[in-house]
């Protein structure tokens, strides 16, 4: 049986560990952000491309579904956009996740960029590899599969640059684990993750055996101070989105 969260302010829900502050506001401002006129223009923008490359051998099935796939995959550049600060780093999960309604948003689906993954809960937590981080972390169901912590380098999430393996976590007695992030080695050290320079987001995989089991709840601190005022949500998120989006097809 899955451990109940106490709803605090930042968990939102005794039951679904996704439901946070910091998922609510980052989808909030993601959708702000996907209606700007200079975003939509560079989905546009990426759109074209696609087909470009495509040209006449997209079939009929791939063209049926193609401006609803567009949509997800800014979405989802969007999303990672959004959370793109490790001066102020917040947990984000649900990417590669269908559409869904909450808090009052009809949040889109963010699935473009890798497809269907229904078995995954798949989150994000900004790094910079010259801080010191703690992640936060509650066991909820002691049977899910598998939770690999992995470093990564680039906004498609491929480049990793070091991974803490779910079997190498040390929990205390509550289910409860923290595991920290910064450049120095481990050195004995337990839950441990040693950082790069060009180091981007902490990359989680809650992988489930079974739908019914429940991902693990997530808490991130920057244990140093910022290193720089928060970014603003017109120059910061839309300059990535639109890079990203724009980029990707060359």
């Amino acid at each position: 049986m899955a451990t109940l969260l106490q709803p605090d302010g930042y968990f939102l829900s005794a039951t679904n560990p996704s439901a946070t502050a910091d998922q609510r506001d980052l989808e909030a401002l993601a959708l702000r952000v996907i209606a700007m006129p200079v975003v939509q223009q560079a989905k546009a923008q990426m759109a074209q491309r696609w087909k470009t490359i495509v040209g006449r051998d997209i079939t009929p099935e791939a063209l049926a579904r193609f401006d609803e796939l567009v949509e997800e995959f800014a979405f989802n550049y969007v999303l990672k956009a959004a959370n793109s600060d490790p001066n102020y780093p917040k947990v984000l999960g649900h990417l590669y996740g269908p559409p869904h309604e909450w808090f009052g948003m009809k949040v889109p689906g963010s699935r473009g960029s890798g497809g269907d993954g229904p078995d995954q809960l798949y989150t994000i937590i900004p790094i910079d590899g010259r801080a010191r981080f703690e992640l936060h972390g509650q066991r909820l169901d002691a049977t899910i599969g598998d939770v690999p912590f992995t470093l990564t380098g680039n906004p498609s999430l491929t480049m990793t640059l070091g991974i803490l393996e779910w079997q190498d976590v040390k929990f205390d007695a509550d289910g409860s684990f923290v595991i920290t992030l910064d450049p120095e080695p481990a050195n004995g050290r337990a839950n441990h993750i040693q950082t790069k320079l060009e180091a981007r987001w902490l990359f989680i995989r809650d992988c489930r055996a079974d739908w019914r089991q429940t991902p693990n709840a997530y808490r991130i601190k920057r244990l140093d101070p910022p290193a720089a005022p928060p970014m603003s949500a017109i120059p910061a998120e839309v300059t990535l989105s639109c890079a990203v989006l724009s980029s990707t097809m060359l």
